[in-house]
């Protein structure tokens, strides 16, 4: 993500503080992170999704994407040299 995406979250319904956020592209710091057995950096959205997914959701959280799909890398034993996977999967199609 090489520019600033603004993204809408929440329900109205849901909740009352449904608004717009900026995800800010990512400056050279990342976050640790572990997602099942895997151990990976990924980029922070920012203290303002931080901050509103924290009030929410009544615990202090964090929001994270992975900017760069390279970064993550499928189990070679069910997958293809090229293929890549994000947060929300865990084999190529």
């Amino acid at each position: 993500m090489g520019q600033r995406a603004a993204r809408r979250l929440g329900a109205a319904a849901a909740h009352p503080r449904a608004r717009e956020l900026t995800v800010k592209a990512p400056h050279g710091t990342y976050a640790p992170v572990q997602l099942w057995q895997y151990s990976l950096d990924a980029a922070p959205a920012g203290d303002d999704a931080r901050t509103w997914f924290s009030e929410v959701l009544g615990v202090p959280v964090r929001l994270v994407y992975l900017d760069d799909p390279l970064r993550r890398r499928p189990n070679p034993r069910f997958s293809d040299e090229g293929d890549r996977v994000s947060f929300a999967d865990g084999y190529p199609p």
